[in-house]
């Protein structure tokens, strides 16, 4: 088709030309060439630009055309709230039970009973007047009947550190005050008295009473812990 156009644009020059003596006498052909040639590339670029005319033509269409594409909203992320773990309970263990330990209290009524070579001792009690204090036992012969002997070796301690012996010993109704012999009847409660004198006005309580015996042929200790001295 180029070629189409740039003859028939020869040929209108040449038309012209001859019309034109003063052109024809110079360089006709030169004159013609220069005129083709600056056609030809008018021709291209006017083509060039009309080609890129025409693209950005299509492109505008196709823009036009095809819809705009929307950015898609921005995900809101949903504020999630902490998840609170749950407390677990510990079972409290119970405490132990606290065991009191008592000091052994006296014995305001006696209650003691000690049961040593076939004799039964049975302290009844410790009573205090003034500065005297009467220790009341029962004795009994759990087999047969026997001899027992009571002697002043015996020892009553306070709860003021004092020391005392007895001045006087009972039993049923012999009294000696430094050994008393007496001949107990099997299985008979017999009542047996220990007098201890100038006993501090201040002891309350008998740490320790301690008698000295003897019978079915040995010697042999009784002896008592803490308890109350009464008072009447």
């Amino acid at each position: 088709m180029l070629r189409n156009t740039t003859q028939l644009i020869l040929i209108n020059i040449l038309a012209l030309a001859a019309y034109a003596p003063n052109a024809m006498a110079n360089d006709p052909f030169a004159e013609l060439e220069e005129a083709a040639s600056s056609f030809e590339n008018g021709s291209a670029q006017w083509q060039q630009q009309r080609a890129a005319d025409s693209f950005r033509e299509m492109e505008r269409s196709e823009n036009k055309q095809q819809p705009r594409r929307q950015a898609p909203p921005p995900v809101q992320q949903k504020a999630t709230a902490p998840v609170s773990t749950p407390k677990i309970r510990q079972a409290s263990t119970p405490a132990p039970p606290q065991k009191t330990v008592s000091s052994p209290g006296p014995i305001l009524t006696g209650g003691q009973t000690i049961r040593t070579r076939d004799f039964i001792f049975e302290l009844a009690g410790c009573n205090k007047v003034d500065s005297e204090v009467s220790c009341n036992l029962f004795i009994t012969s759990n087999k047969n009947d026997k001899v027992l002997h009571l002697y002043n070796k015996t020892r009553l301690f306070d709860d003021v550190g004092n020391e005392y012996k007895p001045s006087l010993i009972k039993i049923a109704n012999s009294t000696n005050r430094k050994r008393l012999k007496k001949q107990l009847v099997a299985d008979v409660k017999t009542k047996a008295t220990l007098v201890f004198r100038d006993v501090a006005t201040d002891a309350t309580k008998a740490t320790k009473l301690d008698i000295k015996a003897h019978g079915s042929n040995e010697y042999f200790n009784v002896t008592y812990r803490n308890f109350a001295l009464a008072s009447d």
